[in-house]
């Protein structure tokens, strides 16, 4: 979505983290590496440490903070503040071994950094694009759908 400006980009990595979260999810804070309905193995395997890729779960936490940051959906952030508190001692005690998942430690001490480019003004999304920002999410292009918090009233 950050590098096109389409919503379907966006609405695709929603579908992932649903997938994600409805098949892989492991209710401790983390993703196992098969899905629930995949065939069945002796034990379930996850992946935890970052290598010469990074592992699934690490890629599953920022993939969820940034989610959170496009769709403002609290549970994405919820789901990665849980493989936070999950490997975060792990983390720590051995910070080589899990470089991408560090990063999604950043983003939740830090914030993500949301810019929302309004209007056909794609000089401004292409400046941001330019940039390397690991910390911002982009916002521009389609016309956005915004959810707007409401309040028990329904206001």
């Amino acid at each position: 979505h950050q590098a096109t400006g389409r919503l379907r980009w966006r609405d695709e990595a929603a579908e992932v983290a649903e997938l994600l979260a409805r098949h892989h999810w492991d209710p401790e804070g983390g993703v196992f590496t098969t899905a629930d309905d995949a065939e069945e193995l002796i034990t379930r395997p996850r992946e935890l440490a970052d290598e010469a890729t990074p592992s699934g779960v690490s890629q599953a936490a920022v993939g969820f903070l940034r989610l959170e940051a496009l769709t403002g959906e609290p549970r994405w952030g919820e789901m990665a503040r849980s493989i936070l508190r999950n490997l975060g001692s792990l983390a720590a005690r051995h910070p080589t071994g899990f470089g991408m998942l560090l990063w999604a430690v950043e983003l939740q001490a830090v914030g993500v950094t949301e810019v929302v480019v309004t209007g056909a003004r794609t000089d401004l999304a292409d400046a941001v694009r330019r940039r390397f920002t690991p910390g911002v999410v982009l916002a521009a292009g389609d016309r956005l759908r915004i959810r707007r918090a409401t309040n028990d009233n329904g206001h």
